[in-house]
């Protein structure tokens, strides 16, 4: 997809489809799940020194593409700054964990401010998923917090973000291959790095116009991805039948832009004896009304 992008102050844009993980989801070896106002969802995962050191783990996910670069960010909260030693090591490896991408030591002293969550990027670069995502083990991509038990910590979640691409009027980005509408998350980031997240709705359509009932001289559409463009609406009639037809002729539709729901198409009144229908949705595909008729040389058997 092409986004065409305005932010005052932006220097660069990152975008993800959907990757979030929330931490009271992962796997954790020590650790509870704890309601938290503060944290997305109202939960959080903690870790306190009484739990001892201990990972949170998983989620095993294939679904990022692999051959590019992107960054995995760890939303983390800590009560002080003053703790000593290291609080967690952060990573993102795969094959149960045997393949490392990069990891990153997390102290205390590395957070801004005390009692407030704040996201930790990691870069990596993903060339491809190896052997793994190939059976039914989970081998898929990890996003670990080794905790290391010396002081408390909370992960509220893990966001998985394209690399970061300089600001410019329009940038593409690979939404998600699947029909319907999903969510697109975009990231803009000033020069020292402060993002500011905006949340855009795509709709993915492939699919024509699907076509219901009719009959001689009408037919039902409609289009539930995109909807119907009426400014396309067409019709030609055929006075044999159906054996040829004759020019496609507008059709005006009194329906508003990007319908999803039926609409009836009619041809004009005194048109002829039988009609067929063509029309595109707002993404551009087009459907007909009547199916293709291929018409064959009669061969008699002597």
């Amino acid at each position: 997809m092409s986004v065409l992008l305005s932010a005052a102050d932006a220097a660069a844009v990152q975008f993800s489809n959907g990757w979030i993980w929330e931490g009271e989801a992962l796997q954790a070896q020590v650790g509870r799940v704890i309601s938290d106002s503060i944290a997305y969802g109202g939960s959080a995962l903690r870790g306190t020194t009484d739990d001892g050191a201990g990972a949170w783990y998983g989620p095993y996910t294939c679904i990022l593409p692999p051959g590019k670069s992107y960054e995995a960010a760890f939303r983390l909260e800590t009560p002080s700054r003053a703790a000593s030693g290291e609080l967690a090591l952060l990573d993102v490896s795969d094959r149960q964990g045997l393949r490392v991408y990069i990891e990153r030591p997390l102290a205390a002293a590395d957070f801004s401010r005390e009692g407030t969550y704040e996201e930790f990027a990691i870069p990596f670069a993903y060339p491809d998923d190896g052997t793994t995502c190939a059976g039914d083990a989970p081998d898929g991509l990890e996003f670990r917090t080794w905790y290391r038990g010396n002081a408390e910590l909370c992960l509220d979640r893990v966001t998985l973000w394209g690399a970061p691409q300089p600001i410019t009027t329009t940038l593409s980005w690979d939404a998600r291959a699947e029909q319907g509408s999903q969510t697109v998350t975009v990231r803009f980031l000033d020069a020292a790095g402060n993002p500011a997240d905006c949340d855009v709705t795509v709709r993915i359509d492939s699919a024509g116009p699907i076509w219901s009932q009719s009959g001689d001289t009408w037919a039902d559409v409609r289009d539930p991805v995109s909807g119907l463009d009426p400014a396309s609406a067409a019709y030609a009639v055929s006075q044999d039948q159906g054996l040829t037809w004759g020019e496609w002729h507008p059709l005006t539709l009194t329906v508003p832009l990007g319908i999803t729901t039926t609409v009836r198409i009619e041809a004009p009144a005194g048109a002829g004896p039988l009609a067929r229908f063509r029309i595109d949705d707002v993404a551009g595909n087009t459907s007909w009304s009547d199916a293709a008729r291929i018409l064959l040389p009669v061969v008699a058997r002597g």
